[in-house]
């Protein structure tokens, strides 16, 4: 990974950064989107998003999850994201696939904190 010219932000280090999103024309608070450190397989970087079941279906995550993909590309200076899904989230499942992210692997045998993302499908994009 390296530094993005002219950027101030610590992307050397450890990070985490989310980003609200709102609904345009109301204005209110539907959702995040962010990149950080993929705790498991640290210091690798990931992709998550959580759109409020309301907003559901109506091309939020894609238009947040692409936008963020690209600024991890090409303002952090990223080489590789990876994102992850449970298998029975079929439209995180099509959002992840279709921002061009190749399946990896089934997660398994993960424990502690981390437990909880066992059986999920790992997904991983190159620059």
């Amino acid at each position: 990974m390296s530094k993005s010219k002219g950027t101030s932000y610590p992307f050397d280090q450890p990070f985490k950064y989310s980003v609200a999103i709102h609904e345009k024309a109301t204005g209110r608070f539907i959702g995040w989107c962010g990149v950080g450190v993929l705790d498991f397989l640290a210091p690798e970087k990931e992709l998550y998003y959580l759109i409020g079941r309301d907003y559901w279906g109506n091309g939020y995550a894609f238009e947040a999850a692409s936008a963020l993909t690209t600024y991890a590309f090409d303002v952090i200076g990223l080489d590789r994201l990876y994102a992850k899904a449970h298998p029975d989230n079929k439209a995180s499942v099509r959002i992840i696939e279709r921002l061009g992210f190749s399946f990896e692997r089934v997660l398994e045998g993960l424990t502690g904190d981390d437990e909880k993302c066992n059986g999920e499908w790992l997904y991983v994009l190159t620059k």
